[in-house]
């Protein structure tokens, strides 16, 4: 399970739906979390011909969505967490049920089961 803080700079984007049947997630690769890094792979990307036969712009990001409503916990205690950092040294774990949990503005913890998805 990745516990996450909604402030923190590598979080892309999440979007949760009104009635939270739906929620998708948006966490940075690591070496383009900056806009900087961002703009200097696109630029790369458009300015090298060697990179225009790539299969394109690199992927900046890591996407997951949940399709179910997220479950309602009280507390982490007893539930083994990666760090940010743990998740993506693993490279956006995958083969295996993911969970992403964020603590909500009323004090309890939300937890998705998320699989990543590919555009």
């Amino acid at each position: 399970m990745f516990f996450f803080d909604l402030k923190d700079k590598a979080i892309n984007k999440i979007y949760v739906n009104r009635d939270s049947t739906e929620a998708r997630f948006s966490i940075y690769v690591e070496k383009y979390q900056t806009k900087v890094a961002r703009d200097k792979a696109t630029n790369d990307y458009y300015n090298d011909p060697r990179e225009r036969n790539s299969a394109g712009i690199p992927s900046f990001t890591g996407s997951f969505i949940s399709l179910n409503k997220p479950m309602k916990i009280n507390s982490l205690e007893g539930i083994d967490i990666l760090t940010l950092k743990q998740f993506r040294d693993k490279l956006f774990p995958q083969g295996y049920p993911m969970y992403f949990i964020y603590k909500s503005e009323e004090g309890c913890y939300l937890k998705w089961e998320v699989i990543h998805i590919t555009y």
